[in-house]
C-alpha cells in the first residue's frame, strides 16, 4: 500500500463534515502526545538534593568559578 502525501490526505478530509474534521485532529493530537511522552528523557526532580550533605554553592562559588582572562592573556590580547 503506497502512503498518500500530505496535499492528499488534506484534499480527502474537504469532504468531511465539521464533526469528522474535529475527531481527526483530536485522533492527531492523541497520537503526537503518545509519541512525546514515549520519547520523554528524564527532567531533573525539584528538591532530589535537598537533604544531601554539604553546603550548598553560593553566589561567591559562581563567582570565583567564572572564566576569566589571566593578565598574561590580557597582555597578549590587549
Amino acid at each position: 500500500m503506497q502512503a498518500l502525501s500530505i496535499d492528499e490526505i488534506a484534499k480527502q478530509t474537504q469532504i468531511f463534515s465539521e464533526q469528522e474534521r474535529l475527531q481527526l485532529i483530536k485522533l492527531i493530537i492523541e497520537g503526537l502526545e503518545k509519541e512525546k511522552q514515549q520519547r520523554k528523557t528524564r527532567t531533573f526532580i525539584y528538591g532530589k538534593y535537598a537533604n544531601t550533605e554539604g553546603r550548598m554553592s553560593t553566589e561567591e562559588d559562581f563567582k570565583i568559578a567564572e572564566l576569566s582572562p589571566s593578565t598574561e592573556k590580557v597582555k597578549i590580547c590587549g
